[in-house]
C-alpha cells in the first residue's frame, strides 16, 4: 500500500474491451502527440481503466491512454486533459509478457480482497516503468494501482 500522487495528465480515450487491440490503438494516438512535444521522455504513462469488466459490456468499457504535463500544457488536437486523484493505493508490481495483463490485474485484485482493503470509488490504472524493448526478459514492468478506503 502506497500513497501515490495525483498526476495531471494528457489523454486519449478509446472505448471497448481491456485487449492488447485496444490499448495499443490508445496509445499509439497518444504517442503521435505526445512525443514531439517531448512528453514521452519527461512524462509517466498510465492506462486508466474506467469500468469493471465484470460489470461492463466490453464495447463500453474506456481506456484511457494517459502521460503526464505539466499544468500549463495547451490543448491542441485530440488529447483531453484531466486529473488522476492521488492517495492510498494497493500497488502491485509485475514483470509480464504482452498476453500476461490478464492474469496481472486477477492477482492484484485476489491480493486485494485478502488484504482487509476495499476499493475506492475511483479509477484503478497501470503505471508502465519498462517496455519490453528495455526489459532484461522482453517483458512489461508495469504497476497495477488500485484505489483504497480505509482497512474494514
Amino acid at each position: 500500500v502506497k500513497e501515490m500522487p495525483a498526476y495531471h495528465v494528457a489523454y486519449i480515450r478509446k472505448m471497448g474491451p481491456y485487449n492488447q487491440e485496444t490499448c495499443e490503438a490508445a496509445f499509439a494516438e497518444l504517442t503521435y502527440w505526445a512525443g514531439p512535444r517531448g512528453h514521452l521522455a519527461s512524462g509517466v504513462m498510465l492506462g486508466v481503466c474506467w469500468d469493471n469488466p465484470e460489470v461492463t459490456p466490453a464495447a463500453m468499457c474506456r481506456l484511457d491512454a494517459c502521460v503526464s504535463v505539466p499544468q500549463a500544457t495547451v490543448s491542441e488536437g485530440p488529447v483531453g486533459f484531466q486529473t488522476i486523484a492521488g492517495g492510498p493505493y494497493a500497488v502491485c508490481q509485475f514483470d509480464i509478457a504482452t498476453d500476461g495483463f490478464k492474469q496481472a490485474w486477477e492477482d492484484a485484485f485476489a491480493w486485494l480482497v485478502e488484504s482487509g482493503y476495499e476499493c475506492a470509488d475511483r479509477p484503478c490504472y497501470e503505471r508502465y516503468h519498462t517496455p519490453p524493448e528495455e526489459h532484461p526478459q522482453g517483458k512489461w514492468r508495469v504497476d497495477i494501482c488500485i484505489p483504497l478506503n480505509s482497512p474494514r
